[in-house]
């Protein structure tokens, strides 16, 4: 019982981490196209 319990825990840890890795990544990438639009040069596509 202990060990499913352990791996749920694990499992929800790991699918955290990648949900945060997924939103860090995005909001850099959000953060570099408002700097862009700033310069007065917007990316495109």
């Amino acid at each position: 019982m202990a060990l499913i319990i352990l791996g749920i825990v694990g499992a929800l840890i790991i699918a955290a981490a990648s949900v945060a890795g997924l939103l860090i990544s995005a909001e850099a990438e959000m953060r570099e196209r408002v700097g862009d639009a700033s310069e007065g040069q917007p990316k495109l596509g």
